[in-house]
């Protein structure tokens, strides 16, 4: 699918987007409790190690509907928050979609590239997503599912001891 002529949005791929800008970070509730599985088992600190093996960091899914409401996610939030609260980054890596009415400044940034095509979107990912591409309105969506025990298996760069916990924390929580 590409987007129409008519489209409210284009999406950018920017390395450095400023986790500043973001206004709602879209933190899932389990970060803040103890006891559930992936604070348990550790899944920040594996998504870390992902991000360290591989010398890459998945970009992180942005919506900017306008000046104000700037979100994170779904995809990439769990990400966003390890980097952010753990490795202390001020950007990161980002797909943004931007409505074209309320173009957010993005000429200090430094280069970022218009994706066109879901080809292009599909080349900025290293782990599998299972859907992806670009929406008539021109907002790019994808799909991670890694929460499997094939697909983790076989795109999760990390230890096999990790694996094994990252496999607990999705299968209990």
């Amino acid at each position: 699918m590409q987007p129409t002529e008519s489209a409210n949005y284009k999406s950018f791929f920017v390395p450095d987007f400023p986790i500043n800008m973001i206004v709602n970070t879209g933190t899932d509730g389990w970060v803040s409790m103890p006891a559930h599985p992936r604070n348990v088992y550790g899944y920040l600190d594996i998504i870390l190690e992902h991000i360290e093996n591989t010398n890459y960091i998945e970009p992180i899914m942005i919506h900017c509907h306008n000046i104000n409401d700037i979100s994170a996610g779904p995809n990439g939030v769990s990400r966003l928050y390890a980097l952010t609260h753990i490795k202390k980054l001020t950007t990161i890596p980002a797909i943004a979609s931007i409505n074209i009415n309320y173009l957010i400044d993005l000429n200090n940034i430094q280069d970022k590239v218009e994706i066109t095509t879901a080809e292009q979107l599909r080349s900025y990912f290293i782990l599998e997503p299972a859907s992806y591409g670009i929406d008539p309105n021109g907002q790019v969506f994808w799909q991670n599912q890694n929460p499997n025990k094939e697909q983790a298996s076989k795109t999760l760069n990390i230890s096999k001891e990790s694996l094994e916990r990252f496999l607990k924390s999705i299968a209990e929580g």
